[in-house]
């Protein structure tokens, strides 16, 4: 009896040796990359909205990119991220192991898709410019363009932030930065975000100055568009802010030649006489004051000279050909600054930046 028993006790010892032994190499294998990879350079696994673990695993393995559900689960289980799933889209480099998918999908560690957005664009551009940046890895992994258009909405703006707009376009409003957008996305999450900075870097940063200025949020965002448009030194936007302001002072109509290229099918680099004489309300050369919105998504540098613009008296500005411009206070000194820039460019100068940037008299071309 008393080697029966100890016979069975050796046999205990061994089992448990041998599992000691064989079990680490079990797991090991489990958790490594699995020997044929399912594509020839990455995985896209989309974490769907109130997906749990257990079925996350099974799907995992489904698609061959883990070994083994039931070890994948007893390794979120182990690294505590079972219940810290989230939605997204995922995209898993061939080589990683089962701990590293893991961990990736517990940091929700999505695809994300870098689009640089610079200030002064219209919302087509940037539309245009997201559905580029989003066709890649032969696929199309942001939304068209279209769908961006139709999602800038003041609708749209008043959902993101609680405030509401005078027009019906969410044209101003989106502002120019550089994103990642998580691939997968939907038009309304990215403009969305691009809301919410806007608010974050407007909005909230000038909350008690714009209280006491005489325009409205939304018209100091209108001129904000008009001085991107027009301005290329930041040092100049303070001063061609205030002269848009003191000739909405004195009733004058404001003659942006930015306001005539918005409403343009095309742009053009320099506008002609007939081309002033568009009929529309954000024509500033046939209407008083400001247009209805406006005419671009304008940058920090922009708003902030709409808020605090630089005293001065000048009212008119015309561009010197090399992203500077001359002010003048009357229209005698205006005309004598226009035939110098005039004679400059005719002397044969190819620094030209913004041509058009004026205010105060029609461009340069003739109908």
């Amino acid at each position: 009896m008393k080697r029966l028993l100890l016979a069975f006790a050796v046999l205990v010892i061994l089992i448990v040796c041998g599992f000691g032994v064989i079990a680490p190499r079990v797991q090991r294998y489990l958790l490594a990359p699995p020997s044929h990879w399912p594509g020839d350079k990455f995985m896209l696994f989309e974490i769907k909205e109130g997906a749990k673990a257990g079925p996350v695993a099974e799907q995992l393995a489904k698609k061959g990119i883990i070994r083994s559900s039931w070890q994948f689960k007893r390794t979120m289980r182990g690294l505590g991220i079972e219940s810290k799933l989230r939605p997204g889209l995922y995209r898993i480099e061939p080589g990683k192991n089962a701990e590293e998918i893991a961990r990736q999908l517990g940091n929700h560690e999505t695809w994300t898709i870098k689009v640089t957005l610079p200030e002064g664009l219209t919302i087509a551009q940037i539309a245009d410019r997201i559905e580029k940046a989003g066709k890649v890895e032969g696929g199309q992994w942001l939304p068209r363009a279209k769908e961006i258009r139709a999602a800038a909405t003041a609708d749209a703006y008043r959902q993101a932030t609680g405030i509401g707009l005078p027009t019906k376009s969410a044209e101003g409003y989106l502002f120019p930065a550089t994103y990642q957008f998580e691939a997968g996305s939907k038009a309304d999450q990215i403009v969305a975000v691009m809301f919410r900075e806007f608010f974050t870097r407007f909005v909230r940063r000038y909350e008690d100055p714009i209280k006491t200025r005489r325009l409205t949020p939304h018209e100091l965002v209108t001129l904000a568009s008009i001085v991107e448009r027009e301005a290329v030194k930041d040092a100049e936007r303070p001063i061609i802010a205030q002269v848009f302001l003191n000739r909405i002072s004195r009733g004058m109509k404001l003659e942006s030649c930015a306001t005539v290229e918005y409403i343009l099918p095309q742009h053009k680099a320099r506008l002609t006489y007939r081309d002033i004489r568009t009929p529309s309300p954000y024509n500033t050369y046939i209407n008083r004051g400001l247009p209805p919105g406006p005419i671009c998504n304008p940058g920090d540098a922009s708003l902030k000279a709409a808020v605090y613009p630089q005293k001065t008296s000048a009212l008119y500005f015309v561009s010197n050909g090399d992203g500077t411009h001359t002010f003048s206070t009357t229209y005698q000194e205006h005309l004598a600054a226009k035939a110098r820039a005039e004679s400059s460019a005719r002397g044969g100068s190819d620094r030209a930046v913004k041509p058009n940037a004026q205010a105060g008299s029609p461009p340069v071309t003739g109908p």
